[in-house]
């Protein structure tokens, strides 16, 4: 049940970061800003949440395999919580244009979490589980 629990903790916080950076406009460049971030501070801060994120979740798991496991059944919850919240308003008929608000989702869903996002979890992910074993 632990391993249950710690997945939609974990899944429920990155999506909550990365919606925020998508939303801040940091994480999806030339949408709402310029290409190059005004304030690269930010988008750092916004990974190391990640990284702390991930890396707090493998140290609670402690088993490697568990956090392993975990870590991409959070992935997997995020991408799906972050492309559930981007595309509500056309899964709700509140725009005319539903077809495109659901299409341009799935490209920031895809842009806000591949590749930085995935490397910087799993990076964190890893160094989690070397402390939990180095602890036990």
């Amino acid at each position: 049940m632990r391993p249950v629990a710690v997945v939609f903790g974990w899944g429920t916080f990155m999506s909550g970061v990365i919606l925020g950076g998508i939303f801040n406009g940091f994480l999806v460049p030339g949408v709402f800003r310029p290409a190059v971030p005004e304030d690269p501070i930010i988008l750092a801060g916004i990974y190391v949440l990640i990284f702390g994120i991930c890396f707090l979740g493998a140290l609670i798991t402690e088993e490697a395999s568990t956090a392993l496991v975990s870590f991409f059944a959070a992935y997997a919850l995020t991408s799906v919580l972050t492309y559930a919240l981007l595309g509500l308003p056309g899964f709700l008929n509140q725009v005319p244009i539903s077809e495109f608000i659901i299409g341009v989702a799935i490209v920031f869903t895809f842009a806000a979490l591949f590749p930085v996002a995935l490397i910087v979890g799993l990076a964190a992910t890893v160094l989690g589980i070397a402390l939990a074993d180095w602890i036990r």
